[in-house]
């Protein structure tokens, strides 16, 4: 039931014709929309859709199904980025495209070395040839891209050069770097010992 009325109301927004649509939605209980929305953001958020409750009363829930970069745009807004670690970026070139054509602008890329040693140490993994791929992709897809370098003492901060000289070659898809200097949250333990400011 839940898929049909999705498909049902939701159709010239899931096909791309529409910014978004608006419709009322029936479900036994809050939690049991809450469950379904939860299903549904997981199939379409990776398509560029995103469905939210605007209302909930008496066994109906106002649902707006909508596209979030498109919506930016049709508000005015001319810079829509992604903030990204660009591996989606590198395995499709169609998802670019897609990207594109849903209002998204700019790829806010991270991207840390010319090296791999500051990928293992954040992803575990080589990412090098997967940040560049995605620069590709990007370029051909006609987004700009954007780097964006966690700068960390004794990591990176050697390669500077390096990616400002990678970034002039990619022009003018890439469109500028960003220096940021470390945080120590999140993915990034925390270090006394380690820091480093912009005037560095």
């Amino acid at each position: 039931m839940c898929e049909e009325v999705l498909v049902r109301h939701g159709a010239p927004t899931l096909a791309g014709l529409k910014t978004g649509s608006l419709f009322s939605c029936p479900f036994g209980s809050e939690a049991a929309m809450r469950a379904c929305l939860r299903c549904w953001n997981r199939t379409l958020t990776p398509k560029g859709l995103r469905a939210m409750p605007l209302r909930w009363q008496e066994g109906r829930t106002l649902v707006y199904l909508y596209r979030p970069a498109r919506l930016a745009r049709d508000l005015g807004f001319g810079l829509i980025q992604l903030n990204t670690n660009g591996i989606k970026l590198a395995e499709s070139a169609e998802f670019c495209r897609e990207l594109r054509e849903n209002g998204v602008t700019t790829a806010y890329l991270g991207f840390d070395a010319m090296h791999e040693q500051p990928y293992y140490a954040k992803y575990g993994r080589p990412m090098l040839g997967v940040k560049k791929r995605a620069v590709e992709n990007a370029a051909a897809a006609g987004l700009a891209v954007v780097l964006v370098c966690c700068v960390i003492p004794g990591e990176n901060d050697g390669d500077l050069g390096a990616i400002v000289e990678y970034a002039k070659a990619h022009m003018p898809a890439v469109k500028g770097v960003y220096f940021q200097p470390i945080s120590y949250f999140g993915v990034y333990p925390p270090d006394k010992i380690r820091r480093i400011t912009i005037p560095d």
